[in-house]
């Protein structure tokens, strides 16, 4: 990353935050929306194993 190849003090700089906006945006739909997928994975499998008994 380009982010590596900056000096220590630029780690506190608003470029890096903006730089960083959408990847981080991203990460945490992505973790967001793995979390719900499993979610509702297990309670549809735990709602059909009691409708089926």
């Amino acid at each position: 990353m380009k982010a590596l190849s900056l000096p220590q003090g630029a780690l506190q700089a608003p470029f890096l935050y903006n730089a960083g906006n959408d990847s981080m945006k991203l990460a945490i739909a992505t973790l967001v929306f793995t979390a719900l997928s499993i979610f509702f994975l297990e309670c549809g499998q735990q709602l059909s194993a009691q409708l089926l008994t």
